[in-house]
Parts: C-alpha cells; structure tokens; sequence
C-alpha cells in the first residue's frame, strides 16, 4: 500500500473531470475505502494465524497431558492384571483369565491410541516397573501371545480338576448311599446326575465323553462310557436285590402284630420269581424256597397257626445271601 496519497490526489486530479473540491472529495472516500478493506483483510489474516498458532499450543499442550495420563492409564492397567494373575495362581480359581486380560489390553490399546501390534506396548505394559509381583520376560506381542496360551492351560487345568474332583466326590457318595427307602431311586438319580457331569466336562474342557469318564472316574476303574454303563447296569442288579430283600423284610413282624386283611393282602403280593432273582443275580433256587416260606407264611397267619418257622427261615435266607459275596455285597 502507498501512503504518499499528496502524490496520488495529484495524479487522480489529472484525470479526473470534476472541480477540485468535488474531485478531492472523491479521492478521500476512494482511497479510505481501499485502505479499509486492505486493513480489514490483514487484520483477518492476523486473527486466523494467531488462532491456528494458540489451536496448535493448545493441542500441544494437550498431547502432553494424554502422554503423562498414559503413565497412570498403564499402571493401573498393570496393577489389574498383575493381581488377576497371581490371583489365578495363588487361589487356584477358575477364572477366564485370558479374557480378562485381553479386555485390559484393547481398553489400554484404545484409551492411549496404540497400535496393538507394537512390542513396545508389550514391552511397558510387563516392565519391572509396573509389574513388580510379577515376574516375566514379556518383551514383544509373541510373548505376551505365549502368556495367554499359558494362562489358558493352567486355567483348564484348574477347572479340570475341580469339574473332576467333583463328579469324583458324587461317585463316592453315591457308593455311601445307605439301603432303605427310596435306595433304587437315590442311585439311579445319582448316575444320571454322573452322566451330566460327565457330559457338561467334555464340553467345558473341549475333550470327547470318553476322556471325560476316563479322567473323573478312572480311579474307580470306569474309564470310558461303556465301563460306566456296565458299573450302572451292575448298580441295577444291585437295586433290584435290594428291593427283594426289603420285600423279605416286609415278612419280619413285631412281637405282637396287628393282622390285617390289608397286611395279609400286601404279603401275598410280594413277588418271589425266579425272573427277580435272576436279574439280581441272586440264587434262582432262593426264588422256589422264598415262595414256598410266604405261602406256609400267609397260610399261618390267615389260619391263626404259627408262623415264626416261616419268618426264622426268610431271615436267615436274606442273611445268607446278604453275608455273601452276591452283587448285593459288592460295591457300586
């Protein structure tokens, strides 16, 4: 911009048509309006440089404080990991702690804008500084990749032994169960439940059915499925001697009974087969004793004889046969 304006009037009044009044007039409102506009226009320049330089301080300014939250977002994220860890190992839980860790890791990787793919993430994140109850070489992505497959073994180890441990405590138990009433449905709830143990491990552990009964149940000599079918198709066996001998016992009376139409009714309904005492593997030959003694039994308590022979040699029958090495005596 020119400001010898002495000089500019002088050539604007050259050309121009207008008396010098009217032409000075038009010189000052012409070249002030120019000038405005110039000024205006640097002014504006000015204004948007200073902006763009105090944007440019205040986004400065700003990435340092996300560098010194960085510090505090990574320890933290340390310290979390540091004691699920530990936790893991020292209380033997059963956690998902690979995920847990994963989850860290992404919220870290996002929260201070990463690259998941930097060893150095890695590198700070597993640093002596940060982890100072953990112990590691975790130096690059590969090794913490390494730490997860780790984790996760130890992890199904620990939710192996308590899944089988377990079923194991179940088996036990159920070897326990008392005879009496409801016995042949306490055993047979028990092994359905030991079929869904069994079957839940296989999924939990990613293995097959055969593995899963091999590795709970092992150490009571069932170690596949079908081992497991014949020990619960010999606990059948067991049941149905069970019942016969509750059905004996029903022959026991008290010192002074009441005879009842009823009680007499119920007597005669016990069945002594031979069938059953097949299927239990009992002696048949006890089936034709047993069926002879309830009817002498029930002929001398309808004819108010004496039936106490009868009863005597029922009992010692199921005494002898519980006293032996029949499947009644032999363990689930």
């Amino acid at each position: 911009m020119s400001l010898n304006y002495v000089q500019d009037f002088i050539n604007y009044a050259k050309t121009s048509e207008q008396s010098i009044d009217d032409t000075y007039t038009m010189f000052i409102d012409r070249t002030t309006e120019g000038f405005a506009d110039e000024h205006d226009a640097k002014i504006a320049a000015e204004i948007a440089a200073h902006e763009e330089k105090m944007a440019a301080l205040k986004n400065e300014q700003q990435l340092h404080y996300d560098a010194l939250s960085q510090i505090m977002r990574t320890k933290n994220t340390a310290l979390r990991i540091e004691r699920a860890i530990n936790a893991a190992k020292s209380e033997q839980k059963t956690i998902d702690i690979e995920r847990l860790i994963t989850a860290e890791v992404k919220r870290l990787v996002h929260n201070n804008d990463l690259d998941a793919n930097d060893d150095s993430v890695y590198a700070q994140l597993f640093s002596p500084v940060y982890m100072q109850n953990f112990d590691n070489n975790i130096t690059s992505k590969h090794d913490y990749d390494q730490l997860l497959s780790t984790l996760e073994h130890q992890n199904t180890a620990i939710t192996q032994k308590a899944l089988y441990t377990k079923m194991q405590d179940r088996f036990r138990a159920m070897q326990d169960e008392p005879y009496g009433p409801k016995f042949a449905e306490r055993v047979i709830a028990g092994f359905a439940e030991l079929q869904d143990m069994a079957e839940n491990a296989a999924v939990t552990l990613n293995i097959d059915i055969e593995r899963s009964y091999a590795g709970a149940l092992g150490c009571f000599n069932i170690a596949s499925s079908a081992a497991f079918a014949a020990r619960m198709q010999g606990a059948m066996q067991k049941i149905s001697a069970a019942l016969i001998f509750e059905d004996i016992d029903k022959f026991q009376l008290d010192i002074a009974p009441n005879i009842t139409p009823e009680l007499i009714e119920q007597l005669k309904a016990v069945d002594f087969s031979s069938q059953r005492f097949t299927t239990s593997r009992l002696p048949e030959r006890c089936a034709g004793e047993l069926s002879t003694l309830q009817t002498d039994f029930v002929s001398a308590i309808e004819n108010g004889a004496n039936y106490r022979r009868a009863e005597r040699d029922m009992r010692t029958i199921s005494i002898e046969l519980k006293n032996s090495s029949y499947v009644i005596n032999q363990p689930i």
